[in-house]
């Protein structure tokens, strides 16, 4: 005889229990998914009618604007992989300002010519309008940028969305497109595209803006023995390693325009000594990108065009100190030892910093390696414009304790981490874009690299190259070689440092 047997009503009811459960996890874990594109892409709508909004302000009042960015990791992390936990992603629009210059006896307040916002620059057409002026063109700077915001500050969602990138290189301490900086020990290092460089040794992910205090740079600073680690925007410079993405130190700048360690008294007297400007804060944030100092920013002319800012241009020109002089702003007039006030001053404020944030920038020479305010070829962040045709701006969500070391298991996971992806694209002329960058090629396009692009051949020079003569890669036949991929993230991308596809 056979026996059948159907379920129990209490084991169906386990089984719609464990069905329910299964389908909740996944309805979750969906929800989750969508809930952080729907974010990511939110922001990036935001941020492309934020830039329209710029475009449109400079045109109606026939003046030159900004959007300038801000980019803060949370206090507590490494800095390795940006963050936003703290709410320190941000950027706003800024148009003209009010500037305080003059001379000591007329120092007041004064709209700066029409059509311009404060631009990192020397007043006057030198470093000061008048030599006897004591005003500091740092704090002329702060100050001037506090009159310049317009509108709102947009701040990415805390904790949920983040800058992955603001152009599409990071090029460290490279000085020429040739120079593939690359410290002892490391060979993922710089340059690091927008979408970062995969260890896949390591297992480690070296994301763009990363900050790595054990590489040191080989230049030293004016004593000769202080080695910085030139990583991340952050430029260590003579205050030492950033432990918890917040200042080592104070920085108080000389605030003493004409550099003759005068202050003036209130009976109109002078008296040796000198202002002090504060202008970081130990143990506050530390911006990886300062807004303030329009570290990066776009700029929006009165007839529509769009151009990227000069980056990390305020502390380039304000603030270096070499050999046996101090240099008040970078390669501005020299106070020199034999100053008849310098030792005294010297003597009796060793908290008092000279320098600005010179120090914070990368002016590697490429001839002896030292610290100079020379001019750059190439400038800390480049973009693609010449090949592209646009600038970029990449947002993802943003990371959780415990991801801040870049470790994933695979570069596939670390392209999780980043996704969903957003770029918003910029074109000169003026039209302003965004799209979801994809993990994998769309139907129909074969992937494959172009063989011989590593990082020491990249370019980011802004004009058209022989190689690129129609912003595609060139054989020296003129046939085509290859096109700059700015819309998918593929593995290979990370592991070859190769975003050029045939």
């Amino acid at each position: 005889m056979r026996c059948t047997r159907g379920f129990t009503l209490i084991e169906l009811l386990v089984v719609i229990a464990i069905l329910g459960i299964g389908a909740g996890l996944i309805s979750t874990i969906t929800f989750k998914r969508d809930e952080r594109r729907a974010l990511v892409q939110g922001a990036a709508t935001e941020l492309a009618g934020v830039l329209r909004q710029a475009r449109a302000y400079a045109m109606d009042r026939n003046i030159i604007a900004a959007v300038s960015f801000n980019i803060e990791n949370a206090p507590g992390s490494t800095g390795w992989v940006l963050n936003n936990r703290s709410g320190g992603h941000w950027y706003q629009i800024a148009g003209a300002a009010q500037m305080r210059v003059g001379s000591d006896a007329s120092l007041g307040t004064q709209a700066v010519q029409a059509g311009h916002f404060p631009f990192p620059q020397r007043l006057g057409g030198g470093w000061l309008s008048d030599s006897s002026s004591e005003e500091s063109p740092i704090r002329l700077h702060v100050e001037s940028m506090g009159s310049a915001w317009y509108g709102d500050r947009h701040v990415l969602p805390k904790g949920k969305v983040r800058f992955l990138a603001i152009g599409d290189q990071d090029n460290g301490m490279r000085y020429r497109h040739s120079d593939a900086y690359q410290p002892s020990g490391s060979d993922f290092f710089y340059p690091r595209p927008w979408f970062g460089r995969w260890d896949d040794v390591g297992k480690r992910l070296y994301p763009w803006g990363g900050y790595q205090p054990q590489f040191k740079g080989t230049a030293t600073y004016a004593d000769n023995t202080t080695k910085a680690s030139p990583t991340g925007f952050f430029y260590e410079g003579k205050d030492g390693p950033i432990t918890g993405s917040v200042h080592p130190s104070d920085r108080l700048v000389h605030d003493d325009g004409n550099g003759d360690m005068m202050v003036k008294m209130a009976d109109g007297e002078y008296a040796a000594g000198a202002k002090r400007f504060k202008l970081w804060s130990q143990g506050k944030p530390r911006p990886v990108i300062d807004a303030t100092w329009l570290d990066l920013y776009l700029v929006f002319y009165p007839d529509g065009t769009i151009a990227f800012g000069m980056p990390l241009t305020l502390r380039r020109l304000w603030g270096e100190q070499r050999g046996g002089s101090m240099r008040c702003y970078g390669d501005g007039q020299a106070i020199v030892s034999a100053n008849r006030h310098y030792q005294n001053f010297k003597a009796s404020n060793n908290n008092v910093q000279l320098i600005g944030p010179g120090d914070r920038c990368s002016p590697r020479d490429p001839v002896d390696d030292s610290f100079k305010p020379e001019p750059r070829r190439m400038f800390e962040v480049g973009n693609y414009l010449s090949h592209t045709g646009a600038f970029y701006i990449t947002l993802g969500p943003d990371v959780p304790v415990g991801e801040d070391e870049g470790r994933y298991p695979s570069a596939a996971k670390a392209i999780d981490a980043m996704m969903p992806m957003y770029r918003v694209c910029i074109r000169p002329g003026g039209d302003i874009t965004w799209f979801e960058v994809k993990r994998f090629a769309p139907q129909g396009v074969t992937v494959g690299w172009v063989p011989g692009i590593t990082p020491a051949s990249w370019s980011t020079q802004t004009f058209i190259e022989g190689s690129y003569p129609d912003g595609s890669l060139r054989n020296a036949d003129s046939s085509p070689r290859g096109r700059p991929v700015v819309d998918m993230l593929l593995p290979e991308m990370l592991t070859q440092a190769n975003w050029w596809m045939p």
